[in-house]
């Protein structure tokens, strides 16, 4: 009797720890504990608002994870951006778990070691953006937000108010930071022009194109952005992909009302790659590719699933997003651009293992960028 109570216990200890530390892992002992690959092709940031840890998970060429590594920061996340990279680091902003958000900070990612450097911020950032000599920690707010710059060589941090502004999103190049003024009523927001030193040079009233939701890091001499309008009579928002000119310093407008949202728009060669998305209709997910002078849509790529992330490197397009299935399998998959052709090669599903844990603490890890190892 004795006998089977030990094992009876042997068990259950088992059996909890099992429940505690997850399956058993083919890479290191513990879930986020391996060493930063010294080689990786891609790499994934899920995160989560509820828990005090992010990880991110490295790929390899033919997309098998070889690392996944805990970091401890809650939401990294750029406001639904993409991740933005500047000099070999990769920037998130820290927003801190719910209900709390005392992260309050930008977090720096070596792309080269995978150290992280935290930049710690008065105020509650929403985003980060970074040029070669700063850091912009973004603040929206409903009646003024704000701007934190952080000098890269000094740490010295400058915080500028704008009043009656509500930001949203941004991007930065030549000098310049971008960001979208949006109004509480969602009907026309402005554009804002800034200098690095927080000046503004130019600001635009959008107009009958409505309101700005995403900016692109610029190509050549163009800043991309998607705003769209909404329509009262057929309660459905017009969009339109636009451009902000540093040549002319004035707005253009290259494919008017379409129906999905711009996630991403990349320069490869004579093309632009323009993934597309809508969580409702599957359709609509795709890749269009325009002509780089022209902007007429040569080619269009369909995407069975909804992608959320997306990175180039090279001729190598990483899309991660989910299918609408049962399981909302979550894929991470690699593509070949050729000219105006996407060409898939491979696919896999992202690990398993931050979905358990995840549903186990009752919040899922989800997928907040893509970045790769420059040079």
């Amino acid at each position: 009797m004795k006998k089977l109570l030990a094992i009876a216990l042997s068990l259950a200890l088992s059996a909890t720890l099992i429940f505690q530390v997850g399956c058993t892992r083919p890479l290191g002992s513990q879930l986020g504990k391996d060493a930063y690959p010294e080689e990786y092709a891609v790499a994934v940031v899920r995160t989560t608002e509820y828990f005090e840890s992010s990880f991110v998970e490295f790929y390899d060429d033919d997309l098998n994870l070889i690392a996944c590594i805990e970091y401890p920061y809650a939401d990294l996340e750029n406001r639904g951006e993409p991740v933005r990279t500047s000099q070999g680091v990769v920037y998130i902003a820290h927003r801190g778990k719910a209900f709390e958000r005392q992260g309050n900070g930008v977090v720096g990612i070596s792309l080269a070691t995978g150290e992280a450097t935290e930049y710690q911020l008065e105020t509650p950032v929403a985003a980060a953006e970074a040029t070669d000599d700063y850091i912009f920690g973004i603040v929206d707010a409903v009646t003024t937000s704000y701007i934190t710059r952080i000098d890269k060589n000094t740490g010295e941090q400058t915080v500028k108010a704008f009043e009656d502004c509500m930001f949203g999103c941004s991007a930065v190049g030549h000098g310049l930071l971008l960001i979208a003024d949006d109004p509480l009523t969602g009907e026309v927001g402005d554009l804002l022009v800034l200098d690095e030193d927080l000046e503004e040079i130019e600001r635009f009233n959008l107009g009958s194109l409505g309101v700005c939701h995403r900016i692109f890091e610029p190509i050549d001499d163009k800043f991309y952005f998607e705003a769209s309008k909404y329509d009262a009579e057929s309660g459905t928002y017009a969009k339109t992909l636009n451009y902000y000119s540093l040549s002319d310093g004035q707005l253009h407008t290259v494919v008017s009302d379409y129906s999905c949202q711009t996630l991403e728009v990349f320069s490869h060669d004579n093309y632009l790659l323009v993934t597309q998305f809508d969580r409702n209709i599957d359709s609509a997910n795709k890749i269009l590719i325009l002509d780089r002078e022209t902007h007429e849509a040569v080619s269009i790529f369909s995407l069975p699933y909804f992608p959320d992330s997306v990175c180039l490197s090279g001729d190598s397009l990483y899309v991660s997003g989910w299918y609408r299935d049962a399981g909302q399998t979550h894929c991470l998959n690699k593509y070949r651009v050729e000219g105006a052709e996407v060409i898939k090669l491979d696919e896999t599903q992202i690990s398993k293992e931050l979905d358990e844990l995840g549903t186990r603490q009752g919040s899922g890890y989800f997928v907040t960028g893509l970045f790769f190892r420059e040079g």
